[in-house]
This record gives C-alpha cells, sequence and structure tokens, in this order.
C-alpha cells in the first residue's frame, strides 16, 4: 500500500511539473523589433508586444542609450485628417497582441543622429507591472517594407 501511494505522489508530481513547463510564457514580450534608419535625425522604431498574462498591462517607457529623447505616439484618422499624439502608454489588455507598424502607433528616438543598417540599438521596454524586457533592435534601411 506504501509503494502505491509513492509512486502515486511522484507520478502527480512529474505531472505538475511537465503541466508547468508548458503552460507558456508568464510575462508580456517583444518581437519582431526594428528601427528604420532615419533621413535625418529622428528613427521610428516598431515592434510586437505580447501580453500572454490574465491582467492588462501597458509599455510605459522605452528608453536606449543611443539616445535620451524616446516618444510613443499613436495614430489617429478624423474625417480624413490623420494626426499624431504622443501618448505616455500603450495599453496591452490580457491575452492580447498590439503592433506598432507604420499605419499606426510607433515609438520616434529623436536626435539619435546616423545609424548604420544592420547595426543593433540596445533598447530596454518597461511595462506598467514593472517588468521591464531587453532586446537588441535591428536597423532597417529608410526603404524597408515589413512583410505581412
Amino acid at each position: 500500500m506504501t509503494n502505491r501511494l509513492a509512486a502515486a505522489l511522484v507520478a502527480t508530481i512529474a505531472v505538475a511539473t511537465i503541466a508547468g513547463c508548458r503552460s507558456g510564457p508568464t510575462s508580456p514580450s517583444i518581437h519582431d523589433a526594428y528601427v528604420i534608419a532615419p533621413a535625418g535625425s529622428t528613427a521610428t522604431m516598431y515592434f510586437t508586444i505580447d501580453n500572454p498574462t490574465p491582467d492588462a498591462v501597458s509599455l510605459v517607457s522605452v528608453s536606449t542609450p543611443m539616445t535620451g529623447d524616446v516618444e510613443m505616439h499613436t495614430i489617429s484618422s478624423d474625417g480624413g485628417l490623420v494626426s499624431m499624439t504622443q501618448v505616455t502608454a500603450i495599453a496591452v489588455e490580457p491575452h492580447a497582441t498590439v503592433s506598432l507598424d507604420p499605419a499606426g502607433s510607433h515609438v520616434m528616438l529623436v536626435d539619435i543622429g546616423q545609424l548604420t543598417e544592420g547595426s543593433k540599438i540596445p533598447t530596454t521596454f518597461t511595462f506598467s507591472d514593472g517588468r521591464t524586457v531587453d532586446e537588441s533592435v535591428v536597423v532597417k534601411s529608410s526603404g524597408y517594407v515589413a512583410a505581412g
């Protein structure tokens, strides 16, 4: 009887461990990040935010040692008039994905200077829950068009 109980306990722990390993990401992540090399002194960054958590989070800060002035913007259209608005956060609902792309929200790196295609920019993304994600964001040419 004791051996059966011990075997059942070991089996339960093994199943719980395997299930825990398959639970997937437990924090927001950044992927497909790139910067368009600037023609002047301002570059534009695009990326996708995945939030696999059961809680809403917001991207509240993007920073890089390449420049001290980083701004997040949204694009809106009203009656054919398109406007860009600086925002302090980009919300991501639970179990959702938000893409920053050339047709919408983006991050501007102001006074960044010359960037070389293929180089990488160390970047820290900070979320409202205090979590940070560090990424090396690749620089693309000014003529780059993302697939999709």
